[in-house]
C-alpha cells in the first residue's frame, strides 16, 4: 500500500529521507543511527486510526520506546515545529498519489482538549495525485480554528501557479477519524471520486496492514492464530495457512511441528522421532522464529511486515533459510522490512539477487550512520553479480572481511 515513505522531525530523523517500502527492505548500520526510530515511526503510524478518539493525535503511549511529543520531536528543532509523514501510496487507476500528514504540538492551539498531555495533534492532511486521465489535483484537509467541538477540518483545493499557491475552500465541518477523513461531498466536483478512494486507503492503514515482530518474541497467541485461520489461503492464493506452516517450518528448521489441542488449549508441538515435545522443551531459537513465520504467512498483498533483528537466537543456517521465505512473500506482493546486523542474512540476499537479477528491483539495502544528533543514510545498490556498489567503513560485511584478513 505504501510505496515510498519519509518522516521528518522524528527523533534523529530531522530531514525526511525517502525510503522505498516495496519488496524486501533491509536496514543495517551503526548503533543509535535511526534504524529503530524509523520502524517506531511506522509502528506509530499504524496505531493512529485505532487509537484516536476525541481528536486525532499520535498515540505515543502505544509505542513504549517513544514517551511523548517532547521526547519524540527532533532535538534540533523548535517546539513549534511539526512531525511530518510523507507517504506515496500505490492505488489502482492513479499514476501517483502523495500524502503528507502533519502533527503539531497540542500547546500550539487554544482549544479546549479533554486530554492536555504533551500530545501531537493532526493539523493537516495534504493529498496530491494524478489519475489515469492525467487529471492532477491537490487537496488539503486542514484543522478548523473556530474552536469547534468536536474538532472539524476544512477541505481546500490548492491551485498551483508560477507565482504562489491559491487555496479555494470547498467544504467545511469535516470530521477526521484517525487519518481517515469522513468526507461526504456536498457537491459533485471533478477529482472527488479519486479523493474518496484515497481516503479509504488512509483508513486502512492500521496494525493489520503494518505488522510488527519485535526482537524478543512471544509465542503467546501463535497457536491461536494458526488454529483460527488454518483453513484460510495465504498470499500465494492456493496454500492453506496450516499447510504453509508445516511446509515452511520443515524447509527452514528441518523439523516437524504440529498444531495440537489439549485440555481445550491450543499449542504448537515439535515432533522428533514421533515423540512430542512442547516448545519449552526444545531450543529457544524455535520459539523465536515461529512468530516470524506466522506473521509473514498471515500477511496479505500490499501489507508491510516489520521484523526487528530476525537473527536473534537463531543459528546461521536458520537465518539464511529465512531469506527464501522473505522472497517468496515478496513474489506475491507482501513487503518485508528487516532491521538487522546479520552478515549471513545480507550475504544470502546478495546471493539471491546474483542468482535471479529480477530480485534487484525488489530489494532495498539502507546503511545508517550516527553523526552526533544526526543520522546519515545511504542506499547501497546490489549489483547483478551480487557485489555492492558501496562499502561504508562500518558496514557489517567490511568489518568481517577486515577481521578475516587479520587472521591470515
Amino acid at each position: 500500500m505504501i510505496n515510498k515513505y519519509s518522516i521528518s522531525n522524528f527523533k534523529i530523523h530531522k530531514l525526511g529521507y525517502i525510503f522505498n517500502l516495496n519488496g524486501l527492505i533491509i536496514l543495517t548500520g551503526t548503533n543509535n543511527s535511526g534504524k529503530s526510530s524509523l520502524t517506531q515511526s511506522l509502528r506509530l503510524l499504524s496505531k493512529i486510526n485505532r487509537n484516536s478518539f476525541s481528536y486525532t493525535k499520535l498515540p505515543f503511549e502505544q509505542v513504549p520506546e517513544l514517551g511523548d511529543f517532547r521526547r519524540t520531536l527532533n532535538k534540533d528543532v523548535s517546539r513549534r515545529e511539526s512531525i511530518k509523514y510523507k507517504l506515496s501510496l500505490k492505488i489502482e487507476d492513479l499514476k501517483f498519489c502523495n500524502v503528507e500528514l502533519e502533527f503539531d504540538s497540542i500547546y500550539n492551539y487554544k482549544l479546549n482538549f479533554n486530554d492536555m498531555t504533551d500530545a501531537a495533534i493532526l493539523k493537516r492532511i495534504d493529498i496530491y495525485f494524478k489519475n489515469s486521465k492525467d487529471l492532477v489535483k491537490n487537496y488539503e484537509f486542514v484543522m478548523n480554528m473556530d474552536i469547534s467541538n468536536p474538532i472539524t477540518y476544512d477541505l481546500n483545493e490548492i491551485i498551483l501557479n508560477d507565482v504562489k499557491e491559491k487555496r479555494i475552500l470547498l467544504q467545511k465541518g469535516i470530521l477526521v477519524k484517525g487519518i481517515y477523513p469522513n468526507f461526504i461531498p456536498q457537491t459533485i466536483e471533478e477529482g472527488f471520486k479519486e479523493l474518496l478512494v484515497i481516503n479509504s486507503h488512509l483508513g486502512n492503514i492500521n496494525e493489520s496492514s503494518i505488522k510488527y515482530v519485535p526482537a524478543l518474541r512471544n509465542n503467546g497467541n501463535t497457536a491461536d492464530i494458526l488454529d483460527n485461520f488454518k483453513d484460510s489461503t495465504i498470499f500465494d492464493g492456493k496454500t492453506k495457512l496450516i499447510d504453509a506452516f508445516y511446509i515452511w517450518t520443515n524447509k527452514i528448521l528441518n523439523s516437524e511441528f504440529r498444531l495440537k489441542i489439549e485440555d481445550n488449549r491450543r499449542k504448537i508441538i515439535a515432533l522428533e522421532n514421533n515423540i512430542e515435545f512442547d516448545l519449552l522443551q526444545i531450543g529457544f531459537g524455535n520459539s523465536q522464529i515461529l512468530p516470524i513465520l506466522i506473521t509473514i504467512l498471515t500477511a496479505k498483498k500490499g501489507d508491510l511486515v516489520i521484523i526487528e533483528n530476525p537473527e536473534v537466537h537463531l543459528h546461521p543456517k536458520w537465518k539464511t533459510n529465512l531469506v527464501e521465505l522473505f522472497y517468496y512473500a515478496v513474489k506475491f506482493g507482501v513487503n518485508i522490512l528487516i532491521e538487522t546486523q546479520s552478515l549471513e542474512i545480507v550475504n544470502r540476499v546478495r546471493l539471491f539477487v546474483k542468482n535471479d537479477n529480477t530480485l534487484k528491483d525488489k530489494t532495498s539495502l539502507y546503511f545508517f550512520e550516527n553523526h552526533g544528533l544526526k543520522s546519515s543514510i545511504q542506499k547501497i545498490e546490489i549489483e547483478d553479480t551480487g557485489n555492492l556498489d558501496l562499502w561504508p567503513d562500518d558496514f557489517v560485511d567490511k568489518v568481517t572481511i577486515e577481521d578475516n584478513f587479520g587472521l591470515l
